[in-house]
């Protein structure tokens, strides 16, 4: 009896798969299944079970450190199938970009164990319609990359460059301070050659960079405290001086216009022999080296009475980096006429 009740059995199980049903295994029932006791068979331990879709993150492009999708700052996000116990993440399929950026959710992959059956304990095999199946979508090839710029140069051009700080001449003086001419109407006759002290300051050349500088955007110090949260700065930054000390120093007078009509007009009135005889000089000059203080010139001997207009000039050695800079400074000499002149 025992013996028919097994062929019976196998003959059902052999009739409702010839009608197209699959057979699992499972510890409770479905609708519209058919029940028949099994006797004692095992089945083998089952592994790992896809417990469904999983969640991956993925860029277009990754510039700077940046991830880009669909031309704009940011990752996108993309479901794919399960591989064993982990996401199945493939470049440009399923919806996912080429890079993969954060990971993804393997998380979703892993399902429960199935129980081990008892080898001494009856159980029974669940036949019934199989499930519908999930349709899979048909893999399409991802879009092409929107072509992302890269980034501006956070330094913009130019990235070096020269300020020049200019030399100076502070002032001008004269010893003696008020120089006296005996007379005008025969040749040399002055008490006092004329000396000019000229206080100068040398110059200087300025090299500045630019350079870019990764920084943290909250707090912290690049890459310590923020390895990843960082943006780049432009930095500005003194590169290197250079000295441009004075090399010459000069100054130049000319009689002014005031005095030569005076001269040629009152004073000749006076005195007829009385004549412009120096419309212009030169008040002397210096060489050499300093970055400041007081340089004397070689000193002036003037042969007109009047007011004399002076330009003190001062030349630079220049730099590695600069030419040569000149500055001017005016200033006048006052030099006065004795008068013999004896009246009751």
């Amino acid at each position: 009896m025992n013996m028919v009740l097994v062929r019976a059995g196998y003959a059902l199980l052999l009739a409702i798969a010839g009608l197209g049903f699959k057979p699992w295994l499972s510890d409770r029932f479905l609708p519209g299944s058919v029940v028949i006791p099994e006797l004692n068979l095992l089945r083998p331990e089952a592994g790992s079970l896809c417990a469904g879709d999983c969640t991956c993150s993925y860029c277009d492009q990754v510039i700077n450190g940046r991830c880009y999708t669909s031309g704009k700052r940011g990752y996108g996000l993309c479901t794919t199938g399960c591989d064993a116990d982990s996401c199945n993440f493939r470049p440009n399929v399923d919806g996912c970009g080429p890079i993969l950026y954060l990971g993804c959710d393997d998380d979703d992959c892993r399902g429960a164990p199935l129980p081990v059956p008892s080898p001494t304990k009856d159980r029974v095999i669940i036949i019934g319609p199989p499930g519908t199946p999930t349709p899979q979508p048909t893999p399409t090839p991802a879009p092409t990359p929107t072509p992302v710029s890269p980034d501006p140069a956070v330094c913009q051009p130019p990235l070096e460059w020269t300020v020049m700080v200019p030399p100076q001449i502070t002032s001008v003086a004269h010893s003696p301070p008020f120089p006296v001419l005996q007379t005008q109407e025969f040749g040399q006759g002055v008490d006092h050659t004329v000396f000019f002290h000229v206080d100068v300051r040398g110059g200087r050349a300025l090299v500045y960079a630019k350079r870019e500088k990764r920084v943290c955007r909250i707090a912290g110090n690049y890459p310590q405290d923020c390895p990843d949260d960082w943006t780049d700065v432009c930095e500005t930054s003194l590169k290197s001086t250079y000295n441009d000390p004075v090399a010459e120093v000069s100054t130049s007078l000319k009689l002014s216009s005031a005095s030569r009509v005076w001269i040629t007009g009152y004073l000749q009135s006076r005195y007829p022999k009385a004549t412009v005889r120096q419309p212009t000089s030169s008040g002397g000059n210096w060489t050499g080296s300093t970055m400041g203080g007081a340089v004397d010139l070689s000193g002036w001997q003037p042969k007109d009475p009047g007011v004399h207009e002076g330009t003190a000039r001062l030349l630079t050695k220049g730099t590695a980096v600069s030419s040569p800079q000149s500055v001017q400074l005016t200033h006048s000499v006052e030099v006065h006429l004795r008068d013999t002149t004896l009246t009751k």
